[in-house]
């Protein structure tokens, strides 16, 4: 059946060609949470990433990424490469984990509005391996970036529950992979490892496949338009 999907999607790439910024979380030594057959985090996220952008690349947008290899990448790193690629997305992938072992569903987060950098904090690295920001918040770019993101996250919420995927939470954060940068940015937790059944259900590759398909449809449409576009206030 003939549809106007592509060239609807390649009129836009012509006038406004977008990145997408995919992060795949934790990485070497840094690894994360555990799943219930003792896989670790950053396994699964460096595969559900792999996946995202080939699912990606049938649609007219870029897409780079963090880490391709199992590496640690410091969050210095992935805020540097945010300010040097300007994507019009940065999409940070998690697996989540709770005490209780009980929990499920997906989780969204966005930046805290308080915490969000502007285009023109200066970013610095302590010892620590943490980010400080140091400079005074531009009020309006602020905004723009934290509702833009907001808005990102509720949105792809809405479409992710129409597919099938439960989203228990939509959320801002104060991670700061995603709270210093300078473009709409989400972080993703595609649900609980730990958890007996959702867990399992992780771990299997075609589950993971199929969510990495979901959010590339619903991320190339969503960050081909415009912040300006996505504030509502």
């Amino acid at each position: 059946m003939f549809t106007m999907a592509p060239v609807w999607f390649s009129l836009l790439y012509f006038f406004q060609p977008v990145t997408i910024l995919i992060d795949a979380g934790h990485g070497g030594t840094n690894l994360g949470a555990e799943a219930v057959d003792g896989t670790w985090e950053k396994v699964l996220t460096l595969d559900l990433a792999q996946r995202l952008e080939r699912a990606l690349s049938v649609y007219p947008v870029r897409t780079e990424m963090t880490r391709r290899q199992d590496v640690h990448v410091g969050l210095w790193r992935r805020a540097e490469m945010v300010r040097q690629i300007r994507p019009a997305c940065f999409v940070s992938l998690h697996f989540n984990a709770s005490p209780l072992k009980s929990r499920t569903g997906l989780e969204l987060y966005f930046p805290r509005e308080d915490l969000a950098k502007s285009p023109g904090a200066r970013l610095r690295a302590p010892a620590d391996g943490g980010l400080l920001v140091e400079g005074y918040l531009s009020r309006l770019q602020k905004e723009t970036w934290t509702v833009g993101s907001r808005n990102l996250a509720r949105r792809l919420a809405w479409r992710l529950d129409a597919a099938g995927f439960r989203v228990a939470q939509v959320a801002p954060a104060a991670f700061d992979v995603i709270t210093a940068t300078d473009t709409r940015a989400l972080l993703v937790e595609g649900g609980f490892i730990d958890h007996e059944r959702e867990g399992w259900k992780i771990l299997e590759p075609a589950y993971r496949e199929q969510l990495a398909v979901n959010l590339a449809r619903q991320l190339a449409t969503l960050c081909i338009e415009p912040v300006e576009n996505q504030i509502t206030w």
